[in-house]
C-alpha cells in the first residue's frame, strides 16, 4: 500500500493487486455530525451529480454507466463523512477518477436540479424511516448517547428542514468543507502504484483552498442502565434491545475492529442457546456491530412476549456478564474463525470496494499510516484479544436499554 500526499494536503493510497479492476473511493470530512443545517449534506451528496462546469447531469451518469461494472457507482452521507466511489475495469479508472474529482472540485447545484433531489431525499429518507430498525436503533442511538452531537446527527429531518435549504446553503457547505485536506481518495486493485499516483496527481493537484476546521463534535455516551420504555406503532409485541456505546472506538484498528465482529458471533450463539433452544423465549436474536470512523456501538436485539420480558433481559445480562467476565467457548470460537461469517469479516478488508471505503475513512480522522501496513498481514484473531475486547467493551454496567411495547 503506498500513501501519499499531496502538495496541497489530499491524502491518497493506492493498493495494487493482480485483478482485472479497480475500486476509487473519495472521502470527505461531512456528515451530520458536522453540518451546519440538517440534511445539507445528504442533498449535497445528491446535487453533486446533477450537473458541473463541464458535465450535466445525463453526462456524469453516461459516462459513470460506460466506465464501471454493472454500472457500480454510488454516493453515501453518513453522520462522519460523504463516500464516493465507483467500480470498474482497470482501463477505466482514469475516467472514474476524472468524473470523481469533477463532480467533488466542480459542482455547480443547477437551481433546477434542486427540487427533484429535495424530492428524492424526502423519499428517501421517509423509506428509511418508514421500519422497525431504524425506529428502535434511532431509540437506542438516543439512549446511548442523549444529549451529544451523535442523538441529533441521527435524527432523520422533517420534510420542512429539507425544504428549507436553499442554493446558498449548499454552496456554503461544499465551500467550507470540500477542500484537498479535508478528502482521502484511494484507489484499490489491478493498478500500479506509478498509474495510480499519475492519475491522482492529474485530477487533484489543482484542487485548491484549505479546511479551517469545525468545533469537534461532542460524541459522549451517557451510560443509563435504566431501561426505557417507547410506545410503538411498528410492534404488536416486545421488541427489546442492549446497546453499548463505543466513543473511544478506532476503525483504523483492523485488529480490534474484527475482534468485534467476532464478539458479536459468539454473542449470537450464546443467546441462541440460552434463549431459544434451551427456554423457548424468543423465535430469534441478533447482536450486531455498527462502525464510524469516530465512534461504534454492539446492538443487540430481539422480540418476546410480554410474560417473558423480565425473562429475557435477565438471560442477555447474565450472558453479558460472563463473557465480560472472561468465559469464551474455545471450541466455538475456532468454528467462528473458521465460518463463512468470518470470511466475510475479513473480505471486509480484502475486497477493494469495502477496503477502500474503510481506509478512505481511517485518513480523514487519523492520518495514521499504520492501519495500512496491517491490511498486508493476515488477522490472528484468538482467545486472548477476544477475552480483551470483550472485557473492554462488553461492560454490563454500560449497557443501555430500550424495550419498544405496543402502541
Amino acid at each position: 500500500m503506498k500513501i501519499s500526499r499531496l502538495d496541497n494536503g489530499l491524502t491518497y493510497a493506492v493498493h495494487p493487486m493482480d485483478v482485472s479492476y479497480v475500486s476509487i473511493v473519495a472521502s470527505v470530512g461531512l456528515g451530520s455530525l458536522y453540518e451546519s443545517k440538517k440534511e445539507s449534506a445528504h442533498l449535497l451528496e445528491h446535487l453533486v451529480f446533477e450537473g458541473t462546469k463541464t458535465r450535466d447531469y445525463r453526462e456524469i451518469l453516461d459516462e459513470f454507466d460506460s466506465s464501471t461494472v454493472n454500472n457500480n457507482y454510488n454516493a453515501q452521507t453518513y453522520p462522519d463523512k460523504i463516500l464516493f466511489m465507483s467500480f470498474g475495469a482497470k482501463n477505466k479508472a482514469d475516467k472514474m477518477m476524472g468524473i470523481i474529482s469533477d463532480i467533488i472540485q466542480n459542482p455547480t447545484f443547477p437551481r433546477d436540479r434542486m427540487d427533484i433531489e429535495k424530492e428524492a431525499v424526502r423519499r428517501e429518507l421517509a423509506s428509511a424511516s418508514d421500519g422497525l430498525t431504524t425506529e428502535l436503533v434511532s431509540a437506542m442511538y438516543g439512549k446511548m448517547f442523549r444529549n451529544s452531537d451523535l442523538d441529533n446527527a441521527l435524527r432523520i429531518a422533517s420534510d420542512d428542514e429539507i425544504a428549507s435549504l436553499t442554493r446558498e446553503d449548499i454552496l456554503k457547505e461544499h465551500d467550507y468543507f470540500f477542500r484537498p485536506d479535508n478528502v482521502a481518495v484511494v484507489i484499490y486493485g489491478g493498478i500500479n502504484t506509478i498509474k495510480g499516483k499519475g492519475i491522482v496527481h492529474e485530477n487533484f493537484s489543482d484542487f485548491s483552498g484549505r479546511f479551517r476546521g469545525i468545533r469537534k463534535p461532542v460524541i459522549k455516551p451517557t451510560y443509563d442502565t435504566s431501561d426505557e420504555i417507547v410506545k410503538s406503532k411498528m410492534v404488536s409485541g416486545p421488541t427489546l434491545a442492549f446497546g453499548f456505546p463505543i466513543p473511544e472506538y478506532r476503525s483504523d484498528n483492523r485488529e480490534e475492529r474484527v475482534a468485534l465482529e467476532v464478539v458479536a458471533d459468539l454473542l449470537n450463539k450464546r443467546f441462541m442457546d440460552a434463549l431459544r433452544h434451551k427456554n423457548g423465549y424468543v423465535y430469534d436474536v441478533s447482536a450486531d456491530t455498527t462502525n464510524y470512523a469516530q465512534f461504534g456501538s454492539l446492538l443487540v436485539a430481539t422480540e418476546c412476549s410480554h410474560e417473558n420480558m423480565d425473562r429475557v433481559k435477565e438471560e442477555v445480562s447474565k450472558q453479558i456478564s460472563l463473557m465480560h467476565g472472561g468465559e469464551i467457548d474455545g471450541v466455538e470460537l475456532e468454528k467462528i474463525l473458521y465460518s463463512s461469517r468470518d470470511e466475510q469479516n475479513v473480505a471486509l478488508y480484502t475486497q477493494p470496494v469495502p477496503a477502500a471505503m474503510t481506509i478512505a475513512s481511517a485518513y480523514i480522522y487519523t492520518k495514521d499510516a499504520k492501519y495500512t501496513k496491517s491490511l498486508d498481514k493476515d488477522l490472528d484473531i484468538n482467545i486472548d484479544i477476544v477475552r480483551e475486547v470483550s472485557e473492554k467493551y462488553l461492560n454490563p454496567d454500560r449497557m443501555s436499554k430500550v424495550s419498544l411495547l405496543p402502541k
